[in-house]
C-alpha cells in the first residue's frame, strides 16, 4: 500500500492526530484527536473514550506499567478495529487509563506507530504513513 497522510493540530506542545475509533454499540466510526506520544510504548486510550466505543474496561485484564513519572495499572483492551486516514488496523491492544488533564482522551503509542515508516511533517500539520515492510 502506497503512503498515506494524517492531519494533526497543535495545542500548546501537544500534537494531536485524527483517528477514527469502530463504535462497538453503533458498528460506526467515531472521529477522535489523540495526542502523539513517540515515547510510550502502547497506545493508550482513557476509560470515558473506551467506554462511548462500547468497551466495559472493567471485563478485561489488569497489568502494571511504568511510565516516563510514576507506576500504574491499567486495564489491557483489544480494540476491534481503528483507522488512521483510510488504513484500518485490527485487533490492537490499548491500555486504559485516566489522564490528568480533561483535554487528552488518549496517546497513539509505538505500538501503532512502528507499523509504519513514519514522516512528521510539522511545518504542515501532517503525518505521513507508509507501511513498514519487514
Amino acid at each position: 500500500m502506497k503512503s498515506f497522510k494524517v492531519k494533526m493540530s497543535r495545542i500548546g506542545s501537544i500534537f494531536y492526530v485524527k483517528i477514527y475509533f469502530y463504535q462497538l454499540t453503533t458498528q460506526t466510526y467515531k472521529e477522535c484527536w489523540i495526542g502523539l506520544d513517540t515515547g510510550a510504548e502502547i497506545t493508550t486510550l482513557s476509560n470515558d473514550l473506551l467506554y462511548s466505543l462500547g468497551y466495559n474496561v472493567s471485563d478485561f485484564p489488569v497489568k502494571r506499567i511504568t511510565t516516563a513519572t510514576k507506576k500504574d495499572y491499567v486495564n489491557v483492551i483489544r480494540l476491534d478495529k481503528l483507522k488512521l486516514g483510510d488504513y484500518e488496523l485490527n485487533d490492537i491492544e490499548v491500555n486504559a487509563l485516566d489522564f490528568a488533564s480533561p483535554y487528552i482522551s488518549g496517546v497513539l503509542g509505538l505500538n501503532i506507530l512502528t507499523k509504519f515508516d513514519v514522516n512528521i511533517l510539522f511545518s504542515q500539520n501532517i503525518i505521513e504513513f507508509t507501511p513498514a515492510q519487514f
